[in-house]
């Protein structure tokens, strides 16, 4: 088991943090299966862990929330101005905020 700690910092400095516990699974599939999911998951940005969860969650009745248009489109900015070297390391970020 590992823990994920997640916090945000909102616009109005208000501080929201949760704590994710995880655990670690392995499983085998049919190479069909997995270029499925592959597939599956390029398609709707997922990392491969994220696409297990979701298909997980669905099927045990987990409720999901869906990334909205204004949501995917500022990911993809995002990732934009990471290629182009536009963004702070963790490090970074903590000494000029502590």
């Amino acid at each position: 088991m590992f823990i994920i700690k997640v916090v945000y910092i909102l616009q109005n400095n208000i501080k929201y943090d949760y704590i994710i516990y995880m655990k670690t699974i392995s499983i085998t599939i049919p190479e069909a299966l997995y270029k499925k999911v592959e597939t599956a998951r390029k398609k709707g940005h997922y990392t491969r862990s994220e696409f297990i969860r979701e298909v997980l969650r669905s099927r045990v009745g987990v409720p999901t929330v869906q990334a909205t248009a204004e949501e995917i489109a500022s990911a993809e900015l995002g990732k934009k101005e990471i290629e182009r070297g536009e963004f702070v390391t963790l490090d970074e970020l903590k000494a000029a905020v502590l």
